[in-house]
């Protein structure tokens, strides 16, 4: 198996910081663009109170999830997130993106990526512990089940990764 691609790549910054904002907003750019380019667009929200976070793909490309339908131009891009696991100090976001054709109404689904971020103080620059996730519906809980097999896994690659690397 393949190390995660993405694990020691950037998260760029911009707007308040994040222990001071009112809400985060994760901006994820597009295939053979940068976090630099995507974070570009906090200034045009005008919106001060807002933390902005910006993850750098590895090669400027999401692996190893692909796009299940275009997205035409002049349709609009409908992007859903929702945490679906918590740990001692990550979470992991599931993150739907359907296209919707503004003359007839019409949504299709286009892509599903899983992102995971890690809380960090801004004190000591470590990471920080996270509220637990409260799961409510039988859908959340199946949903969470998944998040868990996809850490271990994930877990898993990393200690395939550092013993193959001794």
């Amino acid at each position: 198996m393949t190390p995660d691609p993405h694990g020691n790549q950037p998260v760029l910054a911009a707007g308040r910081k994040l222990p001071e904002a009112a809400a985060a907003v994760i901006l994820v750019h597009g295939r053979g663009a940068s976090a630099e380019d995507i974070l570009s667009l906090a200034r045009e929200f005008d919106r001060p109170e807002l933390a902005y976070l910006a993850p750098q793909a590895a090669g400027n490309s999401w692996y190893p999830y692909s796009f299940l339908a275009p997205i035409q131009v002049g349709q609009l891009a409908l992007i859903h997130g929702r945490i679906t696991s918590v740990d001692k100090s990550s979470m992991e976001i599931r993150v739907d993106v359907e296209s919707e054709d503004l003359l007839s109404g019409e949504r299709r689904h286009t892509s599903t990526a899983y992102v995971t971020f890690v809380a960090i103080d801004p004190v000591t620059s470590r990471p920080a512990p996270v509220p637990p996730l409260i799961l409510e519906t039988d859908d959340e809980k199946a949903e969470h089940a998944r998040a868990l097999e996809r850490r271990r896994q994930r877990l898993a690659r990393r200690a395939e990764s550092t013993t193959a690397g001794r």
